[in-house]
């Protein structure tokens, strides 16, 4: 048997160019919302009352500490 005979994927060729480019625009779009989130947590961090100071803090420092595997199931 041929690895590369890709003639029992080939029927399925749209479907997956269509997951392709769902992929790239869920990524687009939770780029656009992690850089709107970042730009008002920066800026809560220097403008903010306290205590909106302290919860843009404390998500930073939560953040940071966990282990990334530990992000993506959460």
């Amino acid at each position: 048997m041929n690895p590369l005979n890709f003639n029992q994927i080939a029927p399925y060729f749209g479907d997956m160019l269509w997951g392709a480019w769902l992929t790239i625009r869920l990524s687009a779009i939770s780029m656009g919302l992690g850089l709107v989130l970042a730009i008002f947590g920066a800026y809560a961090l220097r403008h903010a009352p306290r205590l909106l100071r302290l919860v843009v803090n404390a998500y930073v420092e939560a953040i940071r500490n966990t282990p990334f595997l530990v992000q993506i199931f959460v």
